[in-house]
């Protein structure tokens, strides 16, 4: 986990474009937020300024004492959506790092070191719920009741066949009321 949490500091000071924005403020709980836009098929992808949304209402809903981290992961395969959600937080003013695309040991790693994972119903899914990190999916092909992350640390989104109906806010809430529990 400390080789994983390097890599996301990296991230988040290539971001930052400073070594200081790796510091966390003395005493601040440092909480990582993942963000992964992509996946395969189309039809599965949650719309990019939804993910923009989700990204910067939970930058600025830390808790006191907490310090909340947003890194975006890039995907071999789905090149051009997590530069496209990047640069839409970094136009609001949220600063987050950006996690260039690699193999899947490297994505677990990092996301064996995350708080939160949201992200479309792809294979990353599978491994956040392999690793019993909190996620926040969203589905439009398969049921998630049968395909979907099975642990109380998972809140998953369903809209059969048209995903770009789900809305932000109950994702916000769930990312919130799992960012408040405990750890997987």
């Amino acid at each position: 986990r400390p080789a994983a949490r390097a890599r996301l500091e990296e991230a988040g000071r290539a971001a930052a474009g400073d070594e200081a924005a790796g510091t966390a403020a003395p005493g601040a709980r440092v909480r990582w937020i993942g963000l992964h836009p992509g996946a395969a098929n189309s039809l599965k992808c949650w719309p990019l300024d939804r993910f923009v949304a989700l990204g910067a209402a939970l930058a600025t809903h830390s808790r006191a004492g907490e310090e909340r981290r947003l890194v975006v992961f890039d995907a071999p395969r789905e090149r051009g959506r997590a530069a496209a959600v990047h640069a839409g937080l970094v136009a609001r003013g949220v600063r987050a790092g950006f996690v260039p695309a690699g193999g899947i040991a490297e994505f677990a790693a990092a996301c064996a070191a995350l708080d939160l994972l949201a992200c479309n119903d792809s294979g990353v899914v599978h491994v956040a719920a392999a690793l019993r990190v909190a996620s926040v999916s969203f589905h439009a092909l398969g049921d998630p009741a049968e395909w979907g992350p099975r642990h109380p640390h998972a809140a998953t989104f369903w809209a059969p066949r048209a995903i770009e109906t789900l809305p932000v806010e109950p994702a916000v809430e769930a990312a919130e009321r799992l960012l408040a529990g405990p750890p997987g």
